[in-house]
């Protein structure tokens, strides 16, 4: 990851000394798998005087840039009830596969999908936290039996459920809660949307 950032921002500094127009890029970068889209900021903190050119001294910009993650996934207003009763196992991995999840919500529950989290955790942690594999089956088990993950048919295919956690835009959300619906209730229809409807809590 570091490699490919380091050449982009190269990349990025040849553009500069041509043209001054750029002041910001995208970039897309892999992170344990899942490409993130990244907005890089670059702005003059302060000037320097350079004198190694042979002739008149010239005042040069220095430049700082703050990368800024734009990948997002959405959290609904209804699950902290569901968070809040969760090992801190299985909230770290609430949080880790809800970035990770593909665009169908889906994630996969396997014994290097289990080590693949358990280094990441070690790793932002710098060896603080490490979570043996057993824990992390018991997080799964939290997960499915709290409803925030569903298990589908395919082996070892889980799916974030969309209710609590989506990276779609709502119509699709809304779809696919519906298709959730009708398969838990063996094909019920008639389905009617109440746009902007207030609960009464």
């Amino acid at each position: 990851m570091t490699y490919k950032l380091f050449l982009q921002y190269s990349w990025y500094y040849q553009i500069y000394t041509v043209s001054l127009l750029y002041d910001t890029c995208s970039l897309r970068i892999k992170d344990t798998g899942m490409s993130k889209t990244v907005e890089v900021i670059e702005y003059i903190s302060g000037w320097k005087w350079d004198e190694d050119g042979g002739g008149s001294p010239m005042k040069l910009p220095v430049l700082k840039q703050e990368p800024v993650v734009m990948s997002h996934t959405k959290r609904y207003h209804n699950c902290l009830y569901l968070l809040s009763g969760l090992s801190r196992c299985a909230k770290t991995l609430m949080d880790y596969l809800s970035e990770e999840m593909n665009d169908s919500n889906i994630v996969y529950h396997t014994k290097e999908s289990r080590k693949t989290f358990i280094d990441f955790v070690a790793e932002i942690t710098q060896g603080k936290t490490v979570y043996a594999d057993q824990s992390v089956k018991q997080a799964w088990a939290e997960l499915s039996k709290s409803g925030l993950l569903i298990k589908r048919d395919t082996k070892a295919t889980f799916k974030v459920h969309p209710k609590f956690f989506s990276k779609w835009h709502e119509k699709k959300r809304i779809d696919d809660i519906v298709a959730q619906i009708s398969f838990n209730n063996k094909g019920v229809d008639n389905f009617k949307i109440l746009p902007n409807k207030r609960l009464g809590l």
